[in-house]
């Protein structure tokens, strides 16, 4: 009998710390990687509220990721006048399975 593919995904990393100086733009970058041998449709991400000001992802929908591939989703991390914004980065796939990316942004 042929084993069943396995579905498993990451983001890497799973928590970023970011110093953003005042009144600029950082560009970062997370990995989703499919780790499994199940290839991946629809996968989505979102931000948690408390991050919207501050940030924008440059993906947020990933229609196909084949068994062991990766891409890159780029993060544009905008200033901020708070001293200190925290929250998930989230990723969940068709099925409603999800992992998650803690984020912290401190003005540098």
């Amino acid at each position: 009998p042929q084993e069943e593919p396995l579905k498993e995904f990451t983001l890497d990393p799973l928590e970023l710390d970011i110093s953003a100086p005042t009144n600029k733009e950082l560009l970062r970058t997370i990995l989703v990687k499919n780790t499994g041998t199940k290839d991946l449709n629809e996968l989505s991400l979102a931000i948690e509220a408390t991050l919207s000001p501050y940030l924008t992802l440059g993906v947020t929908d990933i229609f196909f990721l084949g068994a062991g591939e990766k891409i890159e989703i780029p993060l544009i991390i905008k200033s901020t006048s708070e001293a200190f914004a925290e929250g998930n980065i989230f990723l969940e796939d068709s099925e409603g399975e999800t992992r998650k990316l803690k984020l912290i942004i401190q003005k540098k």
